[in-house]
């Protein structure tokens, strides 16, 4: 009996401390389902209301308020409590501080929570126009994986005025990445004029320059650049690349500079990048210095180079280029032979595109069936039909078997008639590549004298024996070329 007096005569803030402990064993037990509240969630949230005003009554709002947001804020209270609650906190008067509610929802991992609990109590004049609530739901989309409604709230915020906290950019921006939007965050980026975190600008720069935005990558790098943030040699190279294709080389080479300036190694990669595009643009005499910037460039290198002096007819100084190369302990390959012999042939001088061959011989770098295409070509246009044919021979029994262009281009360029000995002699070199196949049956040279019939009746033969066997894929299509004159002739 005295306790309980001296229960009522104890001042409001004795009283709120106890009645708040008192309150806080209500909450030990959470509802049980979100989704279908049962009679004893309903008393059990009932009851934490009816102590809600008690605790008004008493006078103590800022207990009553601190219950109200506990209500909201723990896990085990649904989404349609935490709005009941806020009803219930509306109707008496009591003003709650939704920013901090909904971010620490957020924070607190129940993003779900305070999209539906944002959904219910978005028509409250305090709530639609706050920007630190804006704010707030940037970041609970975000988390959620929904950057286009998060993008929204963005924007609605930017409209009234303000800015987003850093968290908050930084949450859309990495929203985007995640579903590989990069575009959309560069959009972002250059709408909001903030600086994103460090390893975006990254992101963004491959972004822009992989998708042929050169000048917009260059605006984020010297963003970056002005901000204090230390670049990585991946920001550069993405930039150089893209300046490179789209033909804007001296950029690309104003940049490599600059990436020499923060102490990064332009590797041989750029410098080749560099040096193509300037032989592509006819500018060899820049090729030529970036090219002296490599210490060790490497036969991709010299090629390049070569291409260029080449394609612009300084033939002594890609001879001097090719000594150069070969004093530096590079083995010119096909590649870098194939580059002079097609010009040599584009030129009609066939006498040194076949001396470069007969070197290719000496020096053991093997032609493929490319080269030999490119100088059978020339020498059947310039009327050495003879040649031709002793160079196609030369290159069957080396056992290279012509492929779809070679064989399109002699059919067109020899005589007429002489279709079935090409047959033949391709049937023929096929069968040495092939197991099982008896080349003793067709081992006769063909020539142009034979009698068509003649011809067929070895052609045959040879071609279903062929057709029997297991032909390796590198020559299968030459056996079908055969097969499809065999049926025309």
């Amino acid at each position: 009996m005295i306790a309980s007096l001296a229960r009522r005569h104890q001042t409001p803030s004795t009283l709120s401390k106890t009645l708040t402990a008192t309150a806080f064993p209500l909450l030990a037990d959470p509802p049980p389902s979100p989704s279908h509240a049962s009679p004893s969630s309903d008393l059990h949230r009932n009851l934490c209301l009816s102590l809600v005003d008690r605790l008004i009554l008493r006078g103590d709002v800022p207990a009553a308020r601190g219950l109200i947001d506990r209500i909201i804020t723990r896990p085990g209270w649904t989404a349609s409590d935490a709005v009941s609650a806020a009803d219930h906190a509306d109707s008496r008067g009591l003003s709650l501080d939704y920013p901090r509610l909904l971010h620490g929802l957020v924070r607190s991992g129940q993003s779900s929570k305070a999209e539906e609990f944002y959904a219910g109590v978005r028509s409250r004049a305090s709530v639609s126009s706050d920007p630190r609530v804006l704010d707030s739901m940037i970041l609970c989309y975000s988390a959620l994986g929904s950057p286009d409604h998060a993008r929204l709230h963005f924007q609605h915020l930017i409209r009234m005025g303000h800015s987003p906290s850093k968290p908050a950019y930084d949450a859309l921006m990495r929203a985007f990445f995640a579903e590989d939007r990069h575009s959309e965050a560069a959009d972002l980026f250059f709408e909001s004029g903030l600086l994103p975190f460090p390893s975006s600008f990254t992101c963004l720069i491959d972004c822009l320059s992989h998708t042929g935005k050169p000048d917009e990558a260059f605006r984020v790098l010297d963003v970056m650049l002005r901000s204090g943030v230390r670049p990585i040699k991946r920001n550069f190279r993405s930039l150089a690349f893209a300046l490179c294709k789209r033909g804007r080389i001296e950029e690309a080479e104003d940049l490599c500079r600059l990436m020499l300036g923060h102490g990064f190694y332009v590797d041989r990669v750029m410098c080749t990048s560099l040096v193509h595009g300037y032989c592509k643009a006819g500018k060899l005499d820049l090729a030529l210095n970036v090219f002296c910037w490599m210490k060790h460039p490497d036969a991709y290198a010299y090629d390049t180079l070569l291409f260029g002096f080449v394609k612009q007819g300084y033939i002594e100084d890609a001879w001097r280029l090719l000594d150069r190369m070969v004093e530096k302990g590079l083995s010119p390959d096909a590649v870098t032979y194939h580059v002079m012999i097609s010009w040599f042939c584009k030129n009609l001088r066939i006498d040194c595109a076949l001396e470069l061959l007969r070197m290719m011989d000496r020096v053991g770098v093997p032609p493929d069936v490319h080269i030999y295409t490119v100088l059978i070509s020339a020498l059947c246009k310039a009327g050495r039909t003879e040649e031709a044919n002793r160079l196609f021979d030369w290159m069957l029994d080396a056992g290279l078997i012509p492929d779809h262009l070679m064989f399109v281009l002699m059919i067109s360029k020899y005589p007429k008639g002489y279709e079935p000995v090409l047959v033949l002699k391709i049937l023929q070199a096929i069968a040495k590549r092939v197991s099982g196949v008896d080349v003793a049956m067709s081992s006769e040279l063909s020539d142009c004298s034979c009698d068509e019939e003649v011809l067929q009746e070895k052609i045959a033969p040879l071609l279903d024996e062929i057709l029997k066997r297991d032909v390796p894929p590198d020559v299968g299509k030459c056996g079908s070329h055969g097969y499809a004159l065999d049926q025309t002739i």
